[in-house]
């Protein structure tokens, strides 16, 4: 018999910056750079849930919210600062309702 079930919900973020070139990045808006302090957040988030819960011992481990971010896109050479740059991401949770509004 099913109690429960986990659900997933994946997640898109598109950041966007201002194209320059290396020389003079101050001109120009790092997308990456916008983008590491979203998945600096959620591997944060991952690990208080992880530390803290919500736990619920009618799944099978984990019991609690698990956050990974598991594609990169973009990118356009090594001398630009990038414009564009998306993340996907997914949280695998007994809980969906709580997150609906990240």
């Amino acid at each position: 018999m099913v109690v429960a079930q986990k659900r997933k919900i994946v997640c898109r973020a598109e950041f966007k910056g201002v194209q320059a070139h290396t020389d003079v990045p101050h001109i120009g808006a790092n997308a990456i750079e916008a983008a590491g302090k979203t998945i600096t957040y959620l591997t944060e988030m991952g690990q208080q849930l992880w530390e803290e819960g919500p736990f619920d011992n009618n799944f099978e481990p984990p019991t609690y919210t698990t956050i990974q971010v598991c594609m990169v896109e973009r990118g356009t050479a090594v001398n630009i600062v990038p414009t564009f740059i998306a993340l996907i991401s997914i949280f695998v949770t007994h809980r969906p309702r709580i997150y609906m509004r990240f």
